[in-house]
């Protein structure tokens, strides 16, 4: 976990308290921000290794191979799930589905193969 301090950034969380608070902000509250951060991305990770699991013994059941990669669905059943206990409203959720169907740097990879956003199935 010390490892995964070092490399957890601060700037982005000094900037998203500055959004809401225009002071002076000591380094032992971004720093306390972040291990928050860092536990909260750790819950998450392994609740959703779990879901994983579920998801893929479910798919056993129907006689069909497991799924290798680790997807977001898991993540996200976790987080509403979370969030929901928390009664916290997801404002992002919306903008980030559509930026996980069209991530950057994707409009070239559809412009070279001709594909449009209207062309691509949205599940």
């Amino acid at each position: 976990m010390e490892s995964m301090k070092k490399d957890f950034p601060l700037k982005p969380i000094k900037r998203t308290i500055k959004q809401y608070y225009n002071g002076e902000i000591s380094i032992e509250t971004i720093f306390y921000v972040r291990d928050v951060m860092l536990d909260f991305v750790n819950y998450l990770a392994k609740e959703a290794v779990e879901e994983f699991k579920e998801y893929n013994k479910r798919r056993e059941k129907q006689n069909l191979p497991p799924m290798k990669r680790l997807d977001r669905q898991s993540f996200e059943k976790v987080a509403d799930t979370l969030f929901n206990k928390l009664d916290i409203k997801n404002t992002d959720k919306a903008e980030g589905k559509e930026q996980m169907l069209y991530p950057p740097g994707d409009t070239m990879y559809r412009r070279k193969r001709g594909i449009t956003k209207d062309a691509v199935e949205v599940a």
